[in-house]
């Protein structure tokens, strides 16, 4: 081990919130040609910290064999997750290269029955660690570039959904207490069998605009959005006929005008002050 990669092994293991949140402010092409020169029992250190919808697109210009070989080691709720958010056929071919034993486990959990809710779960969705700061939240839901839905999402080290948290909600706390000190612990969930038609009237869409999907091991898969559930209507020729869909629509309106921009201030934002 030369003495760059013994350097940057240090700095990962004392510091690898730092080093991973460093690593983000790289391009991703950039930074799967520094992965590709990196040894796998290192990058196993880093590369859980970082944003896994940035990890997606940086596995897809990563050599494949290091893809491979990253895969076969990565705990394997995060390899499914990462393998959901990557070009199909390259996911395809990625795990067709793995272990017999590792394949087909994983292939069991990407493989839901058609017109369940695992069939229509949305995995790139962001979501926030329970160690996380108010601060740090806010800092992640700005750099994230995917769309992000009012209720913010807390897993655990091992994915787990610990919790929920109101994005509108989260922008009035002080900028250092920690998410987990704040999230709702009871939140609606879907398993992912469950078949799609039994909640397209579920009472939560009342409410919210997603709902998260998990498994037995309560393990977060994603969300299944009320843009899918309008979507399966759509084509059966339904519509959502609950009290309170208009409301839902109205809102949903107001959340895609100015959520970028609730985002974009809300760092900037300190508990007990107003903005003129």
């Amino acid at each position: 081990m030369n003495t760059d990669t013994i350097i940057i092994k240090q700095f990962i293991q004392e510091h690898g919130k730092e080093a991973a949140q460093a690593l983000e402010t790289i391009e991703p092409d950039k930074l799967a040609t520094f992965f590709n020169d990196t040894p796998v029992e290192l990058l196993l250190e880093v590369i859980p910290l970082i944003n896994p919808h940035l990890m997606s697109t940086v596995f897809e210009l990563m050599q494949k064999k290091k893809v491979v070989q990253l895969f076969e080691s990565l705990e394997i709720h995060y390899t499914v997750l990462s393998i959901r958010m990557m070009n199909e056929g390259l996911a395809e071919k990625i795990n067709s290269q793995l272990s017999s034993e590792r394949s087909t486990y994983i292939r069991r959990l990407l493989k839901y029955p058609e017109n369940s809710v695992g069939s229509y779960v949305e995995p790139a969705v962001l979501n926030l660690t329970e160690k996380m700061t108010v601060k740090e939240a806010l800092e992640e839901a700005k750099r994230y570039k995917k769309k992000i839905y009012p209720i913010l999402y807390v897993l655990t080290p091992d994915r787990k959904l610990a919790g929920a948290i109101n994005l509108s909600d989260l922008i009035t706390q002080h900028p250092e207490r920690e998410i987990r000190s704040i999230m709702k612990t009871k939140v609606i969930t879907i398993p992912p069998e469950t078949p799609v038609q039994s909640i397209l009237y579920h009472q939560g869409w009342t409410d919210y605009f997603a709902l998260p999907v998990v498994d037995q091991s309560s393990i977060f898969m994603g969300v299944i959005s009320l843009e899918t559930i309008r979507s399966i209507l759509a084509k059966s020729d339904r519509r959502l006929e609950e009290p309170g869909q208009t409301a839902i629509s109205a809102l949903g309106e107001l959340y895609k005008i100015g959520l970028a921009s609730l985002i974009r201030s809300a760092t900037d934002f300190k508990p007990g002050t107003s903005k003129e």
